[in-house]
């Protein structure tokens, strides 16, 4: 039987290679992402249809946005983890690389992923960067 750090990774890789299947699966019914205020995605994505929206906001705002996973922490049978991440792109407009590391509190209930905190190094150069990279701007 998978612990709660095997379940939690491999959401993430399912998630990382667009499986919405598997995603699905280890999904919990009341699952939710807390996107911070300062960012331009903020705001609460419940279950599948939410994660699928945020993923698809994201990717629609920062160009070639890549997402590496550095580092998973918590016991093998915890309800809590956090991950460390590093989020990299471009502007909107396509002439600004950004890199940010994100640290992400996950938690399980059930052995299924139902809430996730994502903390980014600097929401306001997010912000900025984004609004810079508006027509018009």
């Amino acid at each position: 039987m998978e612990n709660n750090k095997q379940i939690l990774k491999r959401f993430i890789v399912a998630a990382q290679s667009l499986d919405d299947k598997t995603v699905a699966a280890l999904m919990h019914p009341a699952f939710v992402v807390h996107e911070a205020a300062g960012l331009p995605y903020a705001g609460e994505y419940r279950g599948l249809a939410g994660w699928q929206k945020l993923f698809s906001t994201v990717t629609g705002i920062w160009r070639d946005v890549s997402i590496k996973t550095e580092m998973y922490m918590g016991a093998d049978d915890a309800e809590d983890f956090a991950i460390l991440m590093i989020l990299s792109g471009k502007s909107p407009d396509g002439r600004e690389d950004f890199q940010t590391r994100i640290l992400e509190h996950w938690r399980l209930q059930d052995g299924k992923v139902i809430e996730v905190w994502p903390h980014y190094w600097d929401t306001h150069a997010m912000r900025v960067l984004y609004e810079k990279g508006q027509p018009g701007a």
